[in-house]
C-alpha cells in the first residue's frame, strides 16, 4: 500500500469530489446503500429497508418516521459500512485487488438475487458486475488495481459524508425521530448524538487508514 500512497491519496480526493457531483454522487453512492441495506434486511427485516428513488434515481429512506431502535439498527448499519470499507484497505494494503472486486461482485450477486425487483437498480447491478468482471476475466491487472483503490476510496468518503447527513437531519428535521417515554422529550438529541459518534469513528477510521497504509 506504501508504494500506492500517492494513487491511494489521488482517489481519495477523487472520490470526495465526485460526491460533490449530484449524478455522480447518487450512482457511487449506492455502494454504500446497498451494504447498508443488505445489513438491515438481514437484522430487521424490509421493514427498516432503504429504497431508491425510481424517477429521480435517489435513495431515501422508507420510514418518514424512525424509532429508537431503528436508529440503533441504523447506526450499526453505518458502522457495517465503515468496517467494510477499513477492511477493503486492509485487502488492498496486502494487494489482494483480485479479491476486492470478487468480494464486491459477490454482493452484487447477492443483492441482485434476493432482494432487487426494481428495473433501475438492476440495471446498475449488471452494469456494475460486468465493470468488474471484465477486467478480471482479462486479467487486466492495472485496471483491477486502480478499481480495488477506488472503490473503497468512494465507501469510506461516502461513509464520512452520511455521518454529516445524520447530523444535518437530526437539526434540521427533529420530527423525523420518534420514541417513547422520557425519550420523547429528547426528540432529536439521540439522532444527533450517533450522528456525532459516527462522524467521531469514520474521521478515526480515515486515520487509522493513513496512519497504517500511507505513513
Amino acid at each position: 500500500m506504501k508504494d500506492n500512497a500517492f494513487l491511494i491519496i489521488i482517489y481519495l480526493g477523487a472520490a470526495l469530489i465526485i460526491s460533490r457531483i449530484s449524478f455522480l454522487k447518487v450512482y457511487f453512492s449506492i455502494w454504500n446503500t446497498l451494504i447498508l441495506e443488505t445489513f438491515l434486511v438481514f437484522i430487521g427485516g424490509k421493514n427498516n429497508r432503504l429504497i431508491w428513488n425510481k424517477d429521480k434515481f435517489k435513495k431515501r429512506t422508507e420510514l418518514e418516521k424512525i424509532a429508537l431502535k431503528n436508529l440503533f439498527n441504523l447506526y450499526i448499519g453505518y458502522t457495517v459500512t465503515l468496517v467494510v470499507a477499513i477492511g477493503l484497505f486492509y485487502l488492498a494494503g496486502k494487494q489482494n485487488y483480485y479479491l476486492i472486486l470478487c468480494l464486491l461482485i459477490g454482493l452484487l450477486v447477492l443483492v441482485l438475487f434476493l432482494w432487487i425487483r426494481n428495473p433501475i437498480r438492476c440495471m446498475w447491478i449488471i452494469t456494475c458486475i460486468l465493470l468488474l468482471a471484465i477486467p478480471l476475466y482479462f486479467n487486466q491487472k492495472t485496471a483491477i488495481m486502480h478499481l480495488g483503490i477506488f472503490l473503497p476510496s468512494i465507501i469510506l468518503v461516502q461513509s464520512i459524508l452520511d455521518s454529516c447527513k445524520e447530523i444535518k437531519r437530526s437539526i434540521i428535521n427533529r420530527n423525523v425521530y420518534t420514541s417513547k417515554g422520557f425519550l420523547s422529550r429528547l426528540k432529536w438529541i439521540p439522532a444527533m448524538m450517533v450522528g456525532l459518534v459516527l462522524l467521531g469513528q469514520s474521521l478515526y477510521a480515515v486515520f487509522f487508514i493513513v496512519k497504517t497504509f500511507l505513513s
